[in-house]
């Protein structure tokens, strides 16, 4: 399991990590964060929601509306 410097980055690895596994997990938070212009290691409590945004449209088409709107909530609210 991946241990990330920054504890946001972690928290929502810790969120995405039981549905998708390891390196998907790893994988879905470094595109995602891309697409906001982060990284993982510059994730801010104000990148949050706009991470989970960008999280719950990349996994719709792997675990279903339910499911990504699950893991986006908990991203959400990582302060």
């Amino acid at each position: 399991m991946k241990k990330y410097a920054n504890s946001y980055a972690q928290e929502a690895y810790d969120a995405i990590v039981p549905l998708l596994g390891d390196i998907m997990a790893q994988n879905v938070l470094k595109v995602q964060s891309q697409r906001i212009g982060k990284t993982e290691d510059t994730l801010t409590p104000a990148d949050m929601q706009k991470l989970a945004e960008t999280i719950k449209n990349g996994l719709i088409i792997f675990l279903g509306a339910d499911g990504a709107g699950k893991v986006a909530a908990q991203v959400a609210r990582i302060k």
